[in-house]
Parts: structure tokens; sequence; C-alpha cells
């Protein structure tokens, strides 16, 4: 079985997080994934 590495990037502010994901190795590409709204409700 083929062991798969994955790094997760989070960029946290007062109003939001930023995610990212990038596969292990120097040339792979990283994937902006998304924000999560981390602000009052």
């Amino acid at each position: 079985m083929k062991k798969i590495i994955k790094y997760i990037g989070l960029d946290v502010h007062k109003n939001y997080i930023a995610i990212a994901i990038a596969e292990d190795g120097r040339q792979r590409d990283v994937n902006f994934y998304g924000v999560i709204n981390n602000g009052e409700f």
C-alpha cells in the first residue's frame, strides 16, 4: 500500500481562516481550499 502525505496550511486571522493543502514533495502544487468565517455570529 502506498503512503499518501498531505500538508494542511491554516492562515488564521481575526475574521477568517484560510486553508491550503499541499502534497508531499518540493515540486508539487499548493491548492487553495477555501475560507472559513472566524468572526462573531
